[in-house]
Parts: structure tokens; C-alpha cells; sequence
């Protein structure tokens, strides 16, 4: 298997991240059901105004450029709601301002009800897929993967779909994704009284029955250069394991100058106040995957409207 198929393999798990996973499905739901019921509180007492046996049709349309994201489960929240949408687009498509995305069809009151919420997600998701997509646009160029990171700001899974349809990789959607040995694990371990806890930690992975991803956070020159020598030691790439170096908060002079010997034995991550400013400075380093929170945490949302069009009367 090649560096590309290994990150794919490691790193997306995208496609798990649909209304067709029974998990994801409940994940997301959950989320737009618990926004509509606190958005109504105790009545929509302006929504009340409107005769409650009239229907409407109804738009919801782009009001700037971008990267549409959210669809599928924003069209199962308004059919719950009794409400039908019919898709003018799909996620991961390109809108223009002006552009219709929705097409909504149902009571006037439940279409008045729901606006706010199935709004906000699809600004939301959007707004994640476009920036994520200007991540991948300038790394692409170099063959980089980018990927998400487990910080969030409402909802990580959710996120995560966004990352996904915008063309970025997921990484762990939980703890259970694979091994990933940060500071505080290094420093969990050196409060055991463990001189060395970088060694420490490979042994122990290699000598469990675990079987997958084994990453390890380094800070330092050195320390990449000793992790990339442990995981040489068993078998680097062909090993038991697939063996993974996170340089985190490092300088691209510093990458510069040992990627190309560490990189023979770990697939290499890179991470620690990346941006879209300087994405192609690392980018240009040649490692495998950048992981960044500024795809979601950073992301502004995509501006879109709904509007009620024309009486509708529903079919018997």
C-alpha cells in the first residue's frame, strides 16, 4: 500500500459520516431536534399570527459563493417536521449568490418554525465546507493531505462531515480511532518515573495485541529523530503497525531540515498553529497529512436566506 492509500486509510472516515449510519443518523438528528425545541421554548408566539391550515411554499437560496454542505441532513430534520424539500444541489457542490438550494413545501407555520434552525445548520456546515475547501485547494498542489482535528465548537462529528464534504480527511472521530500519544500521555509517563517515554511508548504499542495506527506527538528535532528511529527498529512502514509522527508546533526550518530522514520510516503529520496564511509553507515540506482546527473552529458561516414564495395546497 502507498504513503496515499496508508493516510486515506488512517486518516478519512468520511464516509461513515451519513444519515445511512444509524449512529451518525441519531448524532445529527439529536442536534436539530434539540435546537428546534429550544428555539420554540414554550410557543412560536409570532408564528401563531399565521392561519395554521394554510401551506406555502418556500426557498432557501445562497446569498454569497461557496461550498454547499449539510443537505442530507437537513432534508430528513424538515420531512420530521412535515415539511418537503426537494434538493436543487447536492453537498460538496459550488452555489453562487443567488443560487436556489432548497425548494421547501409545507404548512406555513411549520415552514415559519423551522426556519431559524434548518438555516443555521446549513450555514454551519457550508461555512466549514468552503474554508476547509481553500485549505485544500493550496495543499492539493503539493499532494498534502489536510485534515480536522478533535477540536470543536458545536458538535465534532458534525464538523467532521463538513471537513469531509469540503475534500478534507476526518482523523479520529473518537479516542478509539487509533493510538495517538500526545504530551500529556509523555508526561503521564515520565511521572511513572520513565526516563525515556518516547521509546517507552512505541515498546509498549508493539507489544500489546493492538493492530493500526500508532501516532506520536514530537516537539523537537530530536525527538523525531528518536521516534522515527524506534519505529524503524519495527519494521517502519512494513511493521505490525502503521507508524505515524506528529511534528507539532515546529518551525517549517525545522521540519525542513530532518522530514526527508524521519519520513522513510512514519507517515508524517504535521500541526500547531497552521493557517490559511501559511498553509503553503508547509505544505511545500513534503509531509503527508497537516491537521489544523482552523477548518471548522475558524469558519465563518455561509450567508443564506429562505423566503416564502406562493399559497400552496398539498395533494390529497
Amino acid at each position: 500500500m502507498d504513503r496515499k492509500e496508508l493516510v486515506k486509510k488512517v486518516y478519512q472516515s468520511g464516509h461513515l459520516l451519513t444519515i445511512e449510519n444509524e449512529f451518525y443518523h441519531a448524532r445529527a438528528m439529536s442536534y436539530l431536534d434539540e435546537k428546534l425545541k429550544r428555539d420554540i421554548g414554550k410557543g412560536d408566539i409570532t408564528a401563531r399570527l399565521v392561519a395554521y391550515g394554510i401551506y406555502d411554499k418556500a426557498i432557501i437560496k445562497a446569498k454569497q459563493a461557496g461550498i454547499i454542505a449539510g443537505l442530507e441532513e437537513v432534508v430528513e430534520f424538515y420531512k420530521k417536521n412535515d415539511i418537503s424539500a426537494t434538493a436543487s444541489c447536492k453537498d460538496g457542490d459550488k452555489v453562487e449568490s443567488g443560487e436556489e438550494i432548497l425548494l421547501l413545501e409545507g404548512r406555513t407555520y411549520d415552514l415559519l418554525v423551522a426556519e431559524r434552525t434548518g438555516l443555521n445548520f446549513l450555514q454551519m456546515m457550508s461555512g466549514i465546507a468552503t474554508n476547509t475547501k481553500k485549505y485544500v485547494d493550496i495543499s492539493s498542489k503539493y499532494h498534502v493531505a489536510v485534515s480536522s482535528t478533535r477540536k470543536e465548537s458545536i458538535d465534532e462529528l458534525l464538523e467532521k462531515k463538513a471537513v469531509f464534504v469540503g475534500g478534507g480527511y476526518t482523523h479520529r472521530l473518537g479516542l478509539d480511532g487509533f493510538v495517538l500519544i500526545k504530551d500529556n500521555h509523555l508526561t503521564a509517563m515520565r511521572n511513572e518515573g520513565i526516563i525515556c517515554p518516547i521509546s517507552t511508548a512505541i515498546d509498549r504499542i508493539h507489544a500489546s495485541d493492538y493492530c493500526g495506527a500508532a501516532e506520536i506527538e514530537v516537539t523537537a528535532m530530536e525527538e523525531a529523530l528518536l521516534a522515527a528511529k524506534k519505529f524503524k527498529a519495527y519494521g517502519g512502514l512494513d511493521g505490525k503497525n502503521i507508524p505515524i509522527i506528529m511534528l507539532d508546533n515546529m518551525a517549517p526550518k525545522q521540519i525542513k531540515n530532518i522530514i526527508d530522514e524521519i519520513k522513510r520510516y512514519a507517515l508524517i503529520e504535521l500541526s500547531g498553529n497552521i493557517e490559511l496564511d501559511n498553509i503553503e509553507d508547509y505544505a511545500e515540506l513534503g509531509a503527508d497529512v497537516i491537521s489544523t482546527s482552523k477548518l471548522n473552529c475558524d469558519a465563518r458561516k455561509l450567508d443564506l436566506s429562505q423566503k416564502i414564495l406562493r399559497r400552496w395546497t398539498p395533494q390529497k
